[in-house]
């Protein structure tokens, strides 16, 4: 009987010291994790903020992709929730509180397996035009129970840890693959109306288009904006000349304005006009990375519906969006025109 009680006694000493051990713990938790991801923030943005985008990279839906999911009417943005059921994921929901292009922060309650609530909060920030910074975090404070089960289980970072890697991961996948994503449409016959455009020419190798033309509507736009000109459409390029033995171009750098103007002559900067015409016209939405298969395609069209290009008038991109505002290259839109002859053949539909 002794052995017995000391057994018992030594039992409740082990339970009230373990009891103190657990209760003298901060119940303070805030698991947090980063990544660099290949895509802008604002393209990040939207697979954070919209729910309808939560199961394409859920850690905890890849566990049990058969979970009851429901969503908010809005589905972005402030006020908007996700609620979900499972047997092995449990059931809870999530709520935004806030949400802006640099930050998020979400309230997140657990009714299954058991009750607890905490903090999801997210931070962006760009590394460069095209990669983002990306934090996903966790915070909250955990009751008695849970914090004797985190003990057991090796703590909260322990628990949930991989899973918020495992979700950043996911959304660089699926960031990478949504600016990757373009089109081709070749449109056909189209009326250019021309006009009245500021302009700057150089010679370049094809491989420094690029760079060159970036620099040269720079010129164009403080040159434009120096002499208080109004720009009346969205910039092109005239290609006069293209070599592709030697890998050569000449072409100029043009704003469409809504008068004839007479630059300085010591103006690097001149002024044109484009007269209207008949060209065909092809549509790339996407990376201008693949302006080359658009030229391809659009050549192409042209050979299909029998139709001649026009070589005493140069072709041309007019660039209807500007990078700099659309974050997203998935959503670049330029426009190809080539200048065909009249003739009484009738295209094809595409």
């Amino acid at each position: 009987m002794k052995i017995i009680k000391y057994l018992f006694f030594l039992i409740v000493i082990i339970v009230i010291g373990l009891s103190l051990y657990i209760a003298t713990r901060s119940g303070y938790y805030n698991v947090h994790r980063e990544a660099v991801i290949d895509a802008p923030k604002e393209v990040v943005y939207e697979y954070i903020n919209d729910y309808k985008k939560w199961p394409e990279w859920s850690p905890w839906i890849e566990q049990e992709p058969s979970a009851n999911i429901s969503l908010s009417d809005s589905t972005a943005g402030i006020n908007s929730f996700y609620h979900w059921n499972g047997d092995i994921i449990g059931e809870g929901i999530i709520k935004t509180i806030h949400s802006d292009k640099d930050s998020i922060l979400q309230k997140i309650e657990f009714t299954k397996p058991r009750e607890s609530q905490g903090d999801v909060y997210w931070k962006l920030s760009s590394k460069t035009p095209s990669q983002s910074i990306v934090t996903w975090g966790i915070k909250g404070e955990l009751s008695f129970l849970e914090k004797a089960i985190m003990i057991y289980k090796g703590g909260m970072d322990n628990l949930i840890g991989s899973d918020l890697e495992r979700g950043l991961f996911k959304i660089d996948s699926l960031s990478e693959l949504a600016i990757e994503q373009y089109t081709i449409n070749p449109k056909g016959i189209s009326e250019y109306s021309g006009g009245y455009y500021l302009y700057l020419t150089t010679a370049s190798k094809q491989s420094g288009i690029s760079s060159k033309m970036t620099e040269m509507f720079l010129k164009v736009k403080k040159f434009a904006k120096e002499n208080n000109i109004t720009l009346s459409g969205p910039p092109f390029v005239l290609y006069h000349e293209w070599d592709d033995l030697n890998k050569t171009t000449i072409f100029s750098t043009c704003i469409p304005i809504r008068e004839k103007i007479i630059p300085d002559f010591q103006s690097e900067v001149l002024c044109g006009f484009l007269d209207s015409g008949r060209y065909f016209k092809t549509v790339l939405k996407g990376n201008y990375k693949n302006i080359e298969e658009a030229w391809s395609k659009a050549s192409q069209a042209i050979n299909t519906n029998r139709l001649v290009e026009d070589p005493k008038r140069d072709p041309m991109e007019v660039y209807i969006t500007d990078p700099s505002k659309v974050p997203n290259p998935a959503n670049w839109i330029t426009e190809i025109y080539i200048p065909v002859k009249k003739t009484l053949t009738l295209q094809k539909t595409f």
